[in-house]
């Protein structure tokens, strides 16, 4: 029979069935019910009906039940009759035999009405009212479902009796959703032409890792042995086998536990971006008196798992407190080509999206205009690609790094945010203070890790098409700063080599980087020569100031502000303190400041202009 499409009218669209699948599918389901897996009566002759004076003696609940079992029976007997063109018709839109189209028209009759999670053979075989063994007999009809992949393995559900019926036995199908989308929207089932199982296997290993975390924590909550969660670890490896992951993992790490702290680190990885924390992966992974030797092995870094690169410290420090992260190679072996979609936030970074940076009309001197332009010129996407690839035409860096330095106040960070937005630029915004440990050598780990992150995340944007994000060193005067004496003390020794590293990396540098300082000076000139760019912002001459004041306060007129402006130097970001002070003393008041009063917020505004002329600290 054929399977009788119709098209929708477009292009490429889907075909549509001429018949309704779910009307045939409840047909079919309702006939096969309780058949036992026999062949069907399609003659009409049945068992004769009970005459009615039989049915005298017998009480009304009973006569009711009765007559409603006549009833289901003569629509069964109904529905038998135009059995066979139906299964016929099925046949043809699943592509299967009719013992294979019997048997899937129980899973689907399972998923609907039972559990769309799937059904076991067992569950299958009461679908049919038959011994389970006789379901086992059409082994082949159901291998060839899972072939055509019209039912696919659900592996979300773990299982407390571990049955080895033959091949299949002990596992969980359920009806695929492109098939079950295709029924209810009654048009033609669409199949993924990919021949490979990369897909299919990368789910399954996250699949795999969500279990482990699953079974780990329900070892406290139920009370289990570790002995036990151990058994049921191992076991899951077991089913999950095919899965690249665990193919891997098993290559990499012969011994288990070191899989189980692997399998144990990429589940969490999957839920969260915060790490695991090891003292409490390890108390529940390990008996208490193998606690505290393994946590010291993984604090000294000295397990197979760090020193073959699966594993690193998002945080270190004591056994407490110190948390584990999945390298990027342990995440391509669990996510393989998606890892470099993966994204996370980075370590000690503050990702700064384009479409959240409020757009903010900036004011520069007549020369700091002219550079800022230029540099928005350049890091526009179409313009920056082609900077890049001259660059590597001839063999010189193709990555841009810029220094921004000047006075505080004078726009240097906000520039970088609205160059950002302008352009359509990320901002990974390195957090100075985070770069800095305690412990010996993790700060060095702590700079190279982001380089390391930014350049993975700068592969990602080119996969998705996205431009280069910019790396923000804000006050980088705090790294970038004239190197000291290493004999002097092993904070020096610790900076010298921070800087080492930088210096490197902006050598093949292939993105952007940006270092904002307000002392130059203090810099080092080994850096100097490593910066594409350096602007100098200078303070706002008299113009820009006017022009900051209007902006800011458009009840005043273009008099008063540039009155303001010629009696006080101040920077852009001390103006706007004043206007901040302004708006609370409309919200205090009730009324705008007059013009002396915001002469005084001026004359406060500069420690040196204060009353009493004393100064406290230091003002630039």
């Amino acid at each position: 029979m054929e399977k009788n499409f119709e098209t929708d009218g477009k292009e490429g669209g889907k075909k549509r069935l001429g018949w309704n699948a779910m009307d045939e599918l409840y047909c079919a389901c309702e006939v096969l019910k309780n058949s036992g897996l026999e062949p069907i009566n399609t003659d009409g002759k049945n068992v004769e009906d009970e005459d009615e004076e039989c049915t005298a003696d017998i009480s009304p609940l009973r006569l009711s039940r009765l007559r409603r079992m006549r009833k289901a029976e003569e629509k069964r007997r109904e529905l038998s009759a135009t059995f066979p063109e139906t299964l016929e018709r099925l046949s043809a839109y699943f592509g299967t035999t009719e013992m294979q189209t019997t048997i899937l028209c129980a899973y689907i009759s399972n998923y609907f009405e039972d559990d769309s999670n799937g059904s076991t053979f067992e569950e299958i075989s009461q679908f049919f009212s038959c011994q389970t063994m006789k379901l086992l007999t059409h082994k082949d009809d159901i291998d060839a479902l899972i072939e055509k992949k019209l039912l696919v393995e659900n592996k979300s559900i773990v299982r407390r009796r571990r049955r080895r019926v033959f091949l299949r036995g002990s596992k969980t199908f359920t009806v695929a959703d492109n098939v079950i989308d295709a029924i209810l929207a009654n048009e033609e089932i669409q199949f993924d032409q990919r021949k490979d199982d990369e897909a299919e296997s990368e789910i399954d290993s996250v699949e795999f890792t969500t279990q482990v975390a699953d079974i780990t924590a329900s070892r406290i909550d139920e009370g289990e042995s570790i002995m036990v969660m151990r058994s049921k670890l191992k076991a899951l490896e077991e089913d999950y086998s095919d899965s690249s992951f665990v193919q891997d993992a098993l290559t990499l790490l012969p011994d288990f536990d070191d899989r189980m702290m692997l399998y144990v680190v990429c589940g969490d990885s999957m839920e969260s971006d915060k790490g695991t924390s090891l003292n409490i992966t390890v108390r529940d992974l390990y008996e208490p008196s193998r606690k505290f030797k393994i946590a010291r092995k993984y604090l000294d870094e000295d397990t197979p798992l760090f020193k073959k690169g699966l594993i690193e410290f998002s945080k270190k420090g004591n056994m407490s407190d110190a948390t584990i992260v999945p390298t990027e190679k342990a995440l391509k072996l669990l996510l393989g080509e998606d890892a470099v979609l993966f994204e996370k936030k980075m370590t000690g970074i503050e990702l700064v999206e384009p479409k959240k940076i409020k757009a903010k009309k900036l004011f520069y001197s007549e020369e700091n205009e002219k550079d800022i332009s230029r540099l928005r010129r350049a890091l526009s996407k179409k313009t920056f690609k082609m900077i890049q690839k001259r660059l590597a035409e001839q063999n010189l860096p193709s990555g841009v790094a810029i220094l921004l330095y000047g006075a505080a106040g004078t726009g240097k960070t906000e520039s970088v945010r609205q160059i950002a937005k302008a352009t359509g630029r990320e901002i990974y915004h390195v957090d100075i203070s985070n770069t800095k440990s305690c412990w010996f050598g993790e700060s060095e780990k702590i700079v190279k890790k982001i380089f390391k992150n930014y350049r993975s995340m700068c592969e990602s944007h080119r996969h998705n098409g996205k431009p280069a994000p910019i790396l923000l060193f804000n006050e980088a005067d705090a790294v970038f700063s004239e190197r000291k004496n290493p004999k002097s003390s092993n904070v020096a020794q610790t900076e010298n080599a921070i800087q080492n590293i930088i210096l490197e990396e902006l050598e093949t540098l292939d993105g952007i980087l940006v270092a904002t300082t307000n002392m130059a000076d203090n810099l080092d000139s080994a850096f100097e020569r490593r910066f594409l760019f350096k602007i100098k912002f200078d303070r706002p001459d008299e113009n820009a100031k006017k022009n900051i004041w209007m902006s800011k306060l458009g009840w005043l007129d273009e008099e008063t502000c540039l009155s303001f402006a010629r009696k006080f130097d101040l920077s852009g970001g001390e103006i706007d303190n004043i206007c901040r002070k302004i708006s609370m003393e409309e919200v205090i008041t009730g009324e705008r400041p007059t013009t002396a009063q915001i002469e005084e917020f001026c004359r406060r505004e500069k420690l040196s202009l204060a009353e009493g002329g004393n100064r406290m600290g230091f003002s630039l």
